[in-house]
């Protein structure tokens, strides 16, 4: 996820069927456990700060694909 691109707006808490999103407050929190690589809230984000991650392995611990991390 893009954070500088997210505008928050809910869209894809929304439309995600494990509730793997959920706006709380001005922020976008992921719960990559919950999330299975369905595509539907990269579908519906209005600023492209969602990518769909990829299908074996789901969000990154810390829920921001593409990053790394020393663990």
């Amino acid at each position: 996820m893009d954070r500088a691109r997210c505008a928050v707006c809910g869209a894809c808490s929304a439309v995600c069927p494990r509730h793997a999103l959920i706006v709380m407050g001005d922020a976008l929190v992921v719960f990559p456990g919950r999330c299975r690589p369905c595509g539907q809230a990269a579908l519906v984000c209005p600023t492209g700060a969602l990518v769909c991650p990829d299908a074996d392995g789901g969000f990154p611990p810390d829920g921001i694909p593409g990053e790394e991390h020393d663990g």
